[in-house]
């Protein structure tokens, strides 16, 4: 279990760099203002991805060291939320990659993992069997929200 939480920063300077050397997929439109917390959203979102890929290669990295084997142990990646700075559909994105290795086309990070995976010369083992995602809002005890298995999103065309 990792909880995902960024530090309150307003990053719109990266967004309009990410804007500008086309992190962004091409058919893909992020619609946030500077004045309505944009900046915030933004490396919200951003930092909560780039934790999913931190946490996913920490576990990779614990079942390698351990020699341990799918085939009798199932590895589930816990990631919480507030429910603000990321949602349970930027999981379910990361899981399809993971699963597929291959983006969505929907996937607004889609430019900017694969150049960040290219870059780092990373490669993922895929031997985490399911993510689950909690919800907990900061002001709540008890979890608002709990999905042990997140699948990728299903194409509303097939």
């Amino acid at each position: 279990m990792k909880t995902i939480k960024p530090q309150a920063a307003s990053r719109w300077d990266q967004f309009e760099k990410a804007t500008k050397e086309g992190w962004i997929a091409d058919n893909v439109h992020v619609v946030i203002a500077e004045e309505w917390l944009g900046g915030e959203i933004w490396h919200g979102w951003f930092a909560a991805r780039s934790r999913m890929l931190e946490y996913t290669l920490e576990l990779e990295q614990k079942i390698a060291e351990g020699n341990l084997t799918a085939e009798d142990t199932l590895f589930v990646l816990a990631l919480c939320s507030d429910g603000f700075h990321w949602q349970q559909d930027g999981l379910e994105d990361f899981a399809s990659f993971y699963y597929s290795g291959v983006h969505r086309g929907d996937d607004a990070f889609f430019n900017a993992e694969m150049k960040y995976i290219s870059d780092k010369k990373i490669t993922l083992n895929r031997t985490i069997s399911q993510f689950a995602y909690m919800k907990r809002p900061q002001s709540q005890i008890r979890t608002a929200r709990l999905n042990w298995n997140v699948r990728p999103p299903r194409d509303p065309f097939f």
